[in-house]
């Protein structure tokens, strides 16, 4: 009886043993299966509509070309945009004239109190409305500063408000879609939109 009992211990216990070993097998594992990735969100806009090319969007779009029957064909606009330089030195030129004018109207309303020259009643009382002093309202002065509000940046191809800048066209946009279709544009499409705003490349 104690050797049944002895013999059954032995089984008992080799059994655990070979359960462990087969539980301890790398073989034995079974690989996790990973939850399927989501599929990236498509937008409706793209898969209801079939995309246009670029350039067929861009002649859409484009009033460049458009007739004006209410303008004079006849009509050139030749007024250019001033460098700072130049509107320095027309200030100047214009502050110049007017003070030399000042004096000279001084000099002429004090001749004529001295009696020597003669001026109508109408021209003295005009020459006594002259002020003491003259002060001229230019660029040059504090009371006449320039605009604390910055300019408005608007998209060169939709008109809506743009934060971004390219620097190779200098076109501004306002999304990445834009931005895609100013890179398909011929350097002649890219000067026709900054002429718009006149930011265009005059060549002289």
């Amino acid at each position: 009886m104690l050797l049944y009992f002895t013999i059954l211990a032995h089984h008992i216990f080799f059994s655990l043993i070979v359960y462990r070993l087969d539980s301890h097998d790398p073989r034995s594992y079974k690989k996790e299966q990973m939850p399927p990735r989501k599929k990236p969100r498509q937008s409706s806009a793209s898969t209801s509509s079939t995309p246009q090319p670029p350039d067929k969007v861009v002649d859409y779009y484009n009033f460049y070309d458009a007739p004006r029957p209410f303008k004079n064909p006849q009509w050139h606009n030749n007024k250019r945009n001033k460098i700072f330089k130049q509107v320095m030195a027309i200030e100047r030129e214009r502050e110049r004239s007017a003070l030399e004018a000042f004096k000279s109207a001084k000099q002429r309303l004090a001749d004529a109190r001295n009696g020597e020259v003669e001026v109508s009643a109408e021209e003295l009382q005009q020459l006594e409305q002259l002020p003491e002093s003259l002060n001229l309202t230019n660029w040059f002065t504090i009371e006449c500063p320039p605009s604390l509000l910055p300019p408005a940046k608007l998209c060169d191809i939709t008109g809506l408000a743009a934060n971004y800048t390219d620097p190779r066209t200098r076109l501004r946009y306002n999304s990445l879609q834009v931005y895609d279709v100013i890179k398909t544009l011929q350097p002649s499409s890219v000067q026709q939109l900054l002429a718009i705003r006149r930011s265009e490349t005059v060549l002289r």
